[in-house]
């Protein structure tokens, strides 16, 4: 795609690129990989531009990208082990619950297998449970690792997300065997090819107009 192709409101590819990399630049508190940022920022700048009904300023779409750098930093210092608390922020590394679970098996110069063998088992055994329609959603997912793909593999279908979801909460019901299941988390964001994400986007756009235009 041509960076100078306009996507929406007047904004180009090229206009997305530049708030990502700005963001992905001053957003400190994320550690971690560039590359991981920038895609992160632009995937949610993308979607803040294409959910707008009319135009937006640009800071809007950096503080759309900023915001979901953020979040992604708070999800990743819990899941290391960092207790988040309201009123005091963050604090010490081995605070959080998930500190031994994360660095224990990190910093093992052998890692424990013991991990991949219960996430294994766990699938084969959790995934019969799933309904039909359930496990299909899920295998077109694992294989295309793209939902736009994945729901056009299964015909378009219509409550994608909604079995996808379901599925999910089914899943960690399963897991955590009877305790109270965690919520799922994360942005699930699939591809790093930037330019095809917002073709998918703008392709996604152009079908629900054509269908309201019906």
């Amino acid at each position: 795609m041509n960076t100078d192709t306009e996507l929406r409101w007047g904004y180009t590819l090229a206009d997305l690129q530049r708030v990502a990399r700005s963001a992905a630049a001053t957003t400190r508190a994320m550690a971690g990989d560039y590359d991981d940022r920038y895609a992160e920022a632009f995937g949610a700048a993308a979607e803040r531009l294409y959910e707008a009904e009319h135009w937006i300023p640009e800071h809007k779409l950096f503080q759309a990208a900023q915001d979901s750098l953020w979040t992604e930093n708070r999800k990743t210092l819990s899941y290391r082990g960092a207790a988040y608390r309201n009123d005091e922020g963050w604090g010490e590394s081995g605070t959080g619950p998930n500190f031994v679970t994360y660095w224990t098996d990190v910093t093992r110069v052998t890692p424990s297998p013991e991990n991949h063998i219960v996430d294994r088992l766990a699938l084969a055994q959790i995934l019969p449970t799933l309904t039909e329609r359930q496990r299909e959603v899920i295998g077109a997912l694992a294989a295309f690792d793209d939902h736009a793909l994945a729901r056009a593999a299964l015909g378009d279908l219509s409550c994608y997300a909604t079995h996808l979801a379901n599925a999910r909460r089914r899943f960690l019901s399963y897991w955590h065997e009877g305790e109270v299941p965690s919520r799922p988390w994360g942005t699930d964001r699939r591809g790093a090819n930037a330019s095809r994400l917002v073709t998918v986007m703008r392709k996604r756009k152009g079908s629900r107009k054509a269908a309201n235009d019906a």
